[in-house]
């Protein structure tokens, strides 16, 4: 996976949003190098300002593992 720990046990991840579904409020980012998803909630998105995203965006965010596996937790960055 593309990441580097951050504080706590948060992961730095690099990813490319794989769908994002605003009516839904939810969507998935895969990390760069292929090797897993993670879950992109709605309101992590808003924490950036955003409300949508386009497939295949470059986005750069923390992310937790969860009981169902990693998550966006905070602090998205969409990047070119």
């Amino acid at each position: 996976m593309s990441y580097s720990r951050g504080g706590g046990d948060a992961l730095r991840l690099t990813t490319r949003v794989k769908w994002f579904h605003r009516t839904k409020g939810f969507g998935f980012v895969a990390a760069n190098d292929g090797t897993g998803d993670a879950f992109l909630p709605a309101g992590i998105l808003a924490q950036a300002g955003y409300d949508e995203i386009a497939e295949g965006t470059t986005l750069v965010c923390e992310a937790v593992e969860g009981t169902e596996g990693l998550a966006a937790a905070a602090k998205p960055r969409a990047s070119s």
